[in-house]
Protein backbone atom coordinates (compact mmCIF):
# COMPACT_ATOMS: atom_id res chain seq x y z
CA UNK A 1 0.00 0.00 0.00
CA UNK A 2 2.99 2.28 0.58
CA UNK A 3 3.85 2.26 -3.14
CA UNK A 4 0.25 2.81 -4.23
CA UNK A 5 -0.46 5.64 -1.79
CA UNK A 6 2.80 7.56 -1.71
CA UNK A 7 4.29 6.90 -5.14
CA UNK A 8 1.15 6.42 -7.24
CA UNK A 9 -1.01 8.88 -5.30
CA UNK A 10 1.61 11.63 -5.39
CA UNK A 11 2.26 11.08 -9.11
CA UNK A 12 -1.48 11.08 -9.89
CA UNK A 13 -1.92 14.35 -7.98
CA UNK A 14 1.04 15.98 -9.78
CA UNK A 15 -0.11 14.85 -13.24
CA UNK A 16 -3.64 16.11 -12.70
CA UNK A 17 -2.23 19.41 -11.37
CA UNK A 18 0.15 19.87 -14.33
CA UNK A 19 -2.49 18.87 -16.86
CA UNK A 20 -5.08 21.19 -15.33
CA UNK A 21 -2.56 24.06 -15.21
CA UNK A 22 -1.58 23.61 -18.88
CA UNK A 23 -5.19 23.33 -20.03
CA UNK A 24 -6.31 26.31 -17.96
CA UNK A 25 -3.45 28.51 -19.25
CA UNK A 26 -3.80 27.09 -22.78
CA UNK A 27 -0.13 26.09 -22.63
CA UNK A 28 -0.36 23.67 -25.53
CA UNK A 29 2.03 22.56 -28.26
CA UNK A 30 0.36 22.16 -31.64
CA UNK A 31 1.29 19.47 -34.12
CA UNK A 32 -1.11 20.04 -36.98
CA UNK A 33 -4.59 19.37 -35.62
CA UNK A 34 -3.33 17.76 -32.43
CA UNK A 35 -2.78 19.88 -29.33
CA UNK A 36 -0.63 18.38 -26.57
CA UNK A 37 -0.19 19.95 -23.13
CA UNK A 38 3.39 21.14 -22.76
CA UNK A 39 3.87 19.12 -19.58
CA UNK A 40 3.93 15.99 -21.77
CA UNK A 41 6.74 17.14 -24.06
CA UNK A 42 9.48 15.77 -21.80
CA UNK A 43 10.08 12.02 -21.84
CA UNK A 44 10.41 11.91 -18.04
CA UNK A 45 6.91 13.31 -17.63
CA UNK A 46 5.45 10.81 -20.11
CA UNK A 47 7.29 7.93 -18.42
CA UNK A 48 6.01 9.12 -15.05
CA UNK A 49 2.45 9.26 -16.42
CA UNK A 50 2.81 5.74 -17.81
CA UNK A 51 4.15 4.61 -14.44
CA UNK A 52 1.12 6.14 -12.72
CA UNK A 53 -1.25 4.34 -15.09
CA UNK A 54 0.58 1.05 -14.58
CA UNK A 55 0.46 1.50 -10.79
CA UNK A 56 -3.30 2.05 -11.02
CA UNK A 57 -3.60 -1.12 -13.12
CA UNK A 58 -1.51 -2.95 -10.53
CA UNK A 59 -3.82 -1.75 -7.78
CA UNK A 60 -6.87 -3.02 -9.67
CA UNK A 61 -5.24 -6.41 -10.24
CA UNK A 62 -3.57 -6.67 -6.81
CA UNK A 63 -3.82 -10.36 -5.79
CA UNK A 64 -3.80 -9.57 -2.08
CA UNK A 65 -6.92 -7.42 -2.44
CA UNK A 66 -8.66 -10.21 -4.32
CA UNK A 67 -7.62 -12.71 -1.63
CA UNK A 68 -9.19 -10.57 1.10
CA UNK A 69 -12.61 -11.77 -0.11
CA UNK A 70 -11.81 -15.25 1.19
CA UNK A 71 -11.32 -15.18 4.98
CA UNK A 72 -10.71 -18.92 5.33
CA UNK A 73 -7.16 -18.73 4.00
CA UNK A 74 -4.17 -16.90 5.40
CA UNK A 75 -4.45 -13.10 5.29
CA UNK A 76 -2.17 -11.17 2.93
CA UNK A 77 -1.65 -14.16 0.67
CA UNK A 78 -1.29 -14.10 -3.11
CA UNK A 79 -2.07 -17.79 -3.62
CA UNK A 80 -5.82 -17.96 -3.10
CA UNK A 81 -8.26 -19.21 -5.74
CA UNK A 82 -9.51 -15.70 -6.57
CA UNK A 83 -5.98 -14.47 -7.39
CA UNK A 84 -4.96 -17.32 -9.71
CA UNK A 85 -6.65 -15.81 -12.76
CA UNK A 86 -5.14 -12.33 -12.35
CA UNK A 87 -1.64 -13.15 -11.13
CA UNK A 88 -0.25 -13.21 -14.70
CA UNK A 89 -1.57 -9.76 -15.59
CA UNK A 90 -0.37 -8.43 -12.23
CA UNK A 91 3.14 -9.77 -12.86
CA UNK A 92 3.22 -8.16 -16.32
CA UNK A 93 2.14 -4.81 -14.86
CA UNK A 94 4.73 -5.05 -12.08
CA UNK A 95 7.46 -5.81 -14.64
CA UNK A 96 6.50 -2.75 -16.68
CA UNK A 97 6.43 -0.65 -13.50
CA UNK A 98 9.94 -1.76 -12.54
CA UNK A 99 11.27 -0.95 -16.00
CA UNK A 100 9.66 2.49 -15.85
CA UNK A 101 11.06 3.11 -12.35
CA UNK A 102 14.58 2.27 -13.53
CA UNK A 103 14.20 4.37 -16.69
CA UNK A 104 13.30 7.35 -14.52
CA UNK A 105 16.44 6.75 -12.43
CA UNK A 106 18.57 7.63 -15.46
CA UNK A 107 18.17 11.28 -14.42
CA UNK A 108 20.36 10.59 -11.39
CA UNK A 109 23.31 9.86 -13.67
CA UNK A 110 24.12 13.58 -13.84
CA UNK A 111 25.35 13.48 -10.24
CA UNK A 112 28.60 11.75 -11.24
CA UNK A 113 30.64 12.18 -14.40
CA UNK A 114 31.65 8.51 -14.34
CA UNK A 115 28.04 7.36 -14.12
CA UNK A 116 27.08 9.89 -16.78
CA UNK A 117 29.77 8.55 -19.13
CA UNK A 118 28.64 4.99 -18.39
CA UNK A 119 25.04 5.98 -19.21
CA UNK A 120 26.12 7.51 -22.53
CA UNK A 121 28.04 4.36 -23.45
CA UNK A 122 25.07 2.17 -22.48
CA UNK A 123 22.72 4.16 -24.71
CA UNK A 124 25.17 3.92 -27.62
CA UNK A 125 25.51 0.17 -27.15
CA UNK A 126 21.74 -0.21 -26.71
CA UNK A 127 21.05 1.54 -30.02
CA UNK A 128 23.56 -0.74 -31.77
CA UNK A 129 22.05 -3.83 -30.13
CA UNK A 130 18.55 -2.81 -31.22
CA UNK A 131 19.83 -2.28 -34.75
CA UNK A 132 21.35 -5.77 -34.67
CA UNK A 133 18.07 -7.28 -33.40
CA UNK A 134 16.14 -5.54 -36.17
CA UNK A 135 18.55 -6.90 -38.80
CA UNK A 136 18.38 -10.38 -37.23
CA UNK A 137 14.56 -10.38 -37.29
CA UNK A 138 14.56 -9.21 -40.91
CA UNK A 139 16.99 -11.93 -41.99
CA UNK A 140 15.15 -14.64 -40.05
CA UNK A 141 11.85 -13.59 -41.61
CA UNK A 142 13.38 -13.53 -45.09
CA UNK A 143 15.02 -16.94 -44.74
CA UNK A 144 11.94 -18.45 -43.05
CA UNK A 145 9.80 -17.31 -45.97
CA UNK A 146 12.30 -18.72 -48.45
CA UNK A 147 12.65 -22.06 -46.63
CA UNK A 148 8.87 -22.40 -46.30
CA UNK A 149 8.44 -22.02 -50.04
CA UNK A 150 10.81 -24.93 -50.72
CA UNK A 151 9.48 -28.43 -51.25
CA UNK A 152 10.80 -30.45 -48.28
CA UNK A 153 9.64 -32.79 -45.54
CA UNK A 154 11.49 -31.34 -42.52
CA UNK A 155 8.84 -30.76 -39.83
CA UNK A 156 10.77 -27.93 -38.10
CA UNK A 157 10.56 -25.80 -41.26
CA UNK A 158 6.95 -26.36 -42.37
CA UNK A 159 5.25 -22.97 -42.48
CA UNK A 160 6.65 -19.54 -41.77
CA UNK A 161 5.98 -19.41 -37.98
CA UNK A 162 7.67 -22.78 -37.34
CA UNK A 163 10.55 -21.79 -39.63
CA UNK A 164 11.02 -18.52 -37.74
CA UNK A 165 11.11 -20.38 -34.43
CA UNK A 166 13.56 -22.95 -35.79
CA UNK A 167 15.86 -20.30 -37.24
CA UNK A 168 15.90 -18.41 -33.94
CA UNK A 169 16.77 -21.69 -32.22
CA UNK A 170 19.62 -22.18 -34.71
CA UNK A 171 20.82 -18.62 -34.09
CA UNK A 172 20.95 -19.11 -30.32
CA UNK A 173 22.32 -22.65 -30.55
CA UNK A 174 19.19 -24.24 -29.11
CA UNK A 175 18.12 -26.49 -32.01
CA UNK A 176 18.75 -30.17 -31.38
CA UNK A 177 20.63 -31.91 -34.15
CA UNK A 178 18.94 -34.82 -35.87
Amino acid sequence: MFIYVFSGGRALFLHVKHLWSDLRDRNLARYGFIAIPRCFLQWQEVASLLLTVVLLLMLVTEPILHCLQNYTEIALSMTCKEAKEIITSYSVFSTIAMLLHFSLLVDLSVLSTQISAFTLVCFRVLSEALLFLFALCFLVLAFASAISSLSHDIPEFVGIPRSILSLFKVTFGMLDGV
